[in-house]
């Protein structure tokens, strides 16, 4: 916000990928960490996101905006994790579980009414919205 050129600060959801999928499903993840709810925003999404922003940022000469980004349906790990293949995966050392775990703590959404809805705002809608990341 200090900085003499516009910027705009993005707080996502849970970014899913592939390699975030295969981490936490090899986790071993306690029940209460499956059962987390998490709004998983896909990365095209918010690729796509992105190249509106930068256009949105350029078109203006001072400012600073905070958005959220949040994926449009929430789900638990669990149901995120559903069809994802676990066979084959090699299971993270303890204290990568660790962090794991502590990483999950949340909320991975913003429910401040203050910040504006990165989506409504710039006029993107979600690409992958209502697919899973393969």
């Amino acid at each position: 916000a200090e900085l003499p050129l516009p910027s705009i600060e993005v707080r996502t959801g849970l970014v899913d990928t592939s390699a975030l999928r295969d981490l936490l499903a090899t986790a071993g993840l306690a029940a209460q960490l499956r059962a987390r709810s998490v709004a998983p925003v896909a990365v095209d999404a918010l690729v796509d996101l992105v190249v509106a922003i930068d256009a949105a940022r350029s078109a203006a000469d001072s400012g600073h905006l905070v958005v959220r980004a949040d994926g449009l349906e929430r789900c638990t790990l669990d149901e995120l994790l559903r069809d994802t293949d676990r066979l084959g995966r090699r299971l993270p050392s303890e204290d990568a579980r660790e962090v794991l775990s502590a990483a999950l703590e949340g909320p991975w959404w913003t429910d401040d009414p203050t910040v504006p809805d990165a989506w409504s705002l710039l006029g993107v809608t979600p690409r992958g919205h209502g697919e899973r990341a393969g």
